[in-house]
């Protein structure tokens, strides 16, 4: 996908926005740019921003739509585990969120001594209900 000019001076926009404590002004841009056409990084930032202030501004139920999303296009992206593990925690999904945290943890690591003990807790953390 070819980016516009226009959809990188909306997430531009809405990134400032963003940083000054002003997510909710910031919203409405995060979603012009992405409708005018984002691509890798571009669209990783503003699906995370989006998600991040639609939290912010306690839009539960759209962060996580707008995560999940993230999920899918990003599946192996801890950034975007570590935020939707967040609005799950809101929304009190705790042992979602220690799922996805020890998920990624335990999928990403490359710690050696983890190794040996990666399936034993992947089983552990996967029987944890709330």
């Amino acid at each position: 996908m070819v980016e516009s000019s226009s959809a990188l001076s909306a997430l531009t926009e809405a990134l400032s926005l963003d940083a000054a404590g002003r997510e909710k002004q910031a919203i409405p841009l995060y979603r012009l740019a992405l409708a005018r056409g984002l691509a890798n990084e571009d669209l990783h930032t503003a699906l995370i921003g989006l998600g991040s202030s639609l939290r912010t501004v306690g839009n539960t139920p759209a962060a996580i739509t707008t995560l999940r999303k993230a999920r899918r296009l990003f599946p192996r992206d801890l950034v975007v585990v570590m935020f939707l593990a967040l609005v799950h925690y809101d929304a009190g999904q705790r042992d979602l969120v220690i799922r996805q945290l020890s998920d990624a943890l335990l999928n990403e690591s490359t710690q050696p001594r983890l190794t040996r003990y990666r399936r034993v807790l992947a089983r552990k953390y996967h029987a944890l209900r709330g």
